[in-house]
């Protein structure tokens, strides 16, 4: 709810803005829909047994931690673009992601006897997407366009590890490519379009590593997404 609140008081901001002369060629929209993501986490130089909640048994000595997953969340954006005929260009910003929380149990040895459990999210915030848009001409007008841009996002690091780790916050850049169909109806024009993205790895080591220990790190991998939404413009 916050996110879809800060989103239209900075819609209402964009708005007011395009009333000058500046930017009466412009156009100011909102989406709404969802996405899917993935990533694989894997955590190294861990110096002693590990389990994840659900794992059976329990091997002594020395072992990462590895393990890929995938969420589905709602996003939203605010956007302005040039409109230059065949081609615009845009920027957009994209409401905050939470991740779900990963729980990991370490531990001391092979009886189990020591238990540190680790708790882990991440919330990749103001996500900033610099666009273009190309038509693609058709026998018959469906309104279909191309779409391809770049952004960068930071990534938010919420742990809770009984081990006494700590991972600090980061950014990251992404790749973005999709299509959609525009129609007019009315004074607005209506979107639906699908992107696909890939972000950059990224890669922390614990800044709170104990003074007999190597410091461990975490790696993000294999970053990818999908969103599918629908967008409401104006053209001024």
């Amino acid at each position: 709810m916050k996110n879809i609140t800060k989103l239209f008081a900075l819609a209402t901001f964009v708005i007011s803005l395009m009333a000058t002369n500046v930017f009466a060629a412009g156009k100011v929209g909102i989406s709404l829909g969802k996405g899917v993501w993935a990533a694989t986490g894997e955590e190294t130089g861990l110096n002693n047994t590990t389990s994840s909640s659900g794992d059976t048994g329990s091997n002594s000595g020395a072992k990462d931690r590895k393990g890929h997953g995938a969420f589905v969340d709602t996003v939203q954006s605010i956007f302005f673009e040039w409109d230059a005929g065949s081609i615009s260009v845009g920027i957009a910003l994209f409401s905050d992601i939470e991740t779900p929380q990963a729980t990991n149990i370490q531990q001391a040895d092979a009886s189990g006897s020591t238990r540190y459990t680790n708790t882990v999210e991440a919330e990749f915030e103001q996500e900033k997407m610099l666009y273009a848009i190309v038509d693609v001409p058709l026998p018959i007008d469906l309104g279909l366009y191309l779409k391809a841009g770049v952004s960068t996002v930071d990534v938010i690091t919420q742990e809770n590890m009984g081990t006494g780790a700590a991972y600090g916050d980061t950014t990251t850049d992404g790749i973005h490519i999709g299509f959609g169909f525009e129609k007019e109806l009315g004074a607005i024009l209506v979107r639906a379009e699908v992107i696909g993205s890939d972000y950059d790895d990224v890669q922390q080591t614990d800044s709170n590593s104990a003074a007999d220990e190597t410091a461990k790190t975490v790696k993000i991998t294999d970053m990818i997404g999908a969103r599918a939404s629908i967008n409401f413009i104006k053209a001024f």
